[in-house]
């Protein structure tokens, strides 16, 4: 009854229109009037308690370093590397989004800065070049979930944090799929660039000027390099990792590219607080609804109801995707890391699913939800960029949409994408 009634109230709430991190108070507030004997009071302290915790200081540190690198001038010299290496090919600039999504994975960590970011300086290119509007929303908007799997990461943040895993092993568990969507971005751009004529630079440029624009962005591309291999030596924690990316960030766009001014510092840091406020709120309202769905102990149900369906884990991990990828379509990628991560960790357990390898699958179907119409966040930023609508987007883009569910399939039935490379670096789990 108790769990009817809590999850009843929280559905009807979003129903009705109301915010999912808004929805889940009364919700609580409710559940605990009706079964506990247990004062209101404790809510305000459950709130602090819950987020009262290093590791969520991550979070606004790495928003930060995202932040900086775009108003230093970072994201530009990107673009002109990968503008050097991939821009002739068939379908040249669009590569070029790839590219620099990939080369920005280390940086920023959020698919929506990185949206924002190159869809700002590229989808306007590409449209001046001839390229389709909702085809260079769409392509911008896929290549920008490549950020969040390629360490550093924000979301993988969240998810060790909820799972109590550790967080190096999560970010090096999502490199390898990261590339390996970059590339599937890449092909399925070069066959569509064939198909539809798509324009390209004639010109090849020379190996003088690529490696004369690498040297000018290898500061930047070392930023990863830095915070990976300070937290593989014991030097940083995660925490201070982010502390010493902003530094890092701070130091190369004021001293090194020289464009960061505190005017800039100034906006980076209150987009960050802009940022940071609201998914804090979620995580806080989160982890509270997290300890009364405990106390209600729903989890060995959930479990003997999962395994009660078959008992086969590939079975288990294509109806988790089912279902991870139709709340995508709904809702935002944070709450259904925070709200359904918790049981689904418990039910891939019960299957004997290596945790990296469930954690990082889990987390890939989350970020293709976040360029998935209705609801998509990086859908909209690029659409808004590119004047697109949302029939547009779909109807031009299509096969990058498809590119990313069909890789969906490789990395359940072949877990060793996932989980070699954090082997290779940190040893097997015992």
């Amino acid at each position: 009854m108790l769990v009817g009634l809590l999850f009843g109230s929280f559905l009807l709430l979003l129903a009705l229109g109301m915010p999912i991190a808004h929805a889940m108070l009364p919700a609580i507030i409710v559940t605990l009037i009706v079964g506990f004997d247990i004062p209101l009071t404790v809510l305000a302290s459950g709130l602090i308690v819950g987020i009262d915790q290093w590791i969520w200081l991550t979070m606004p540190l790495f928003l930060m370093m995202g932040n900086l690198m775009n108003e230093s001038g970072i994201t530009d010299r990107l673009i002109d590397l990968s503008q050097e290496i991939i821009g002739h090919i068939s379908g040249g600039l669009s590569h070029v989004g790839v590219l620099t999504n990939v080369l920005m994975a280390g940086m920023s960590g959020s698919c929506s800065a990185d949206a924002g970011a190159t869809g700002a300086i590229l989808i306007p290119a590409m449209k001046k070049a001839g390229y389709p509007t909702g085809y260079s929303s769409t392509l911008i908007s896929a290549s920008s979930i490549i950020g969040p799997l390629i360490p550093p990461s924000l979301g993988l943040i969240l998810v060790g944090a909820i799972g109590k895993q550790s967080i190096l092993r999560l970010w090096l568990g999502g490199a390898v799929p990261g590339f390996i969507l970059g590339i599937g971005l890449i092909i399925t751009g070069y066959f569509m660039a064939k198909k539809k004529s798509f324009p390209r630079v004639e010109r090849r440029h020379s190996l003088k000027r690529i490696v004369r624009t690498g040297i000018v962005a290898t500061p930047a591309l070392i930023i990863p390099v830095i915070i990976l291999g300070g937290m593989r030596f014991g030097v940083f924690t995660p925490t201070e990792a982010g502390a010493a990316g902003v530094v890092y960030v701070l130091l190369l766009g004021t001293l090194g590219y020289r464009k960061l001014n505190f005017e800039a510092f100034t906006h980076s840091a209150l987009g960050t607080v802009a940022l940071i406020g609201p998914l804090m709120w979620i995580i806080a309202m989160a982890i509270l609804f997290g300890t009364v769905v405990g106390r209600l102990n729903v989890g060995p149900p959930f479990v003997d109801f999962l395994t009660g369906i078959s008992t086969n884990p590939y079975v288990f991990m294509l109806i988790v995707s089912a279902v991870v990828l139709f709340l995508g379509c709904i809702m935002e990628g944070a709450p259904i890391i925070l709200i359904l991560y918790p049981f689904l960790k418990l039910g891939g357990a019960a299957y004997g699913i290596d945790p990296i390898h469930f954690a990082v699958l889990f987390f890939y179907l989350v970020m293709v939800g976040q360029c998935t119409p209705p609801v998509g966040p990086s859908m909209f930023i690029t659409n808004a960029i590119a004047n697109c609508s949302v029939k547009d987007y779909v109807a031009e883009g299509w096969p990058l949409l498809v590119t990313q569910f069909l890789l969906i399939f490789p990395f359940i039935f072949f877990p060793a994408l996932i989980t070699w490379f954090p082997d290779l670096i940190m040893g097997t789990l015992s």
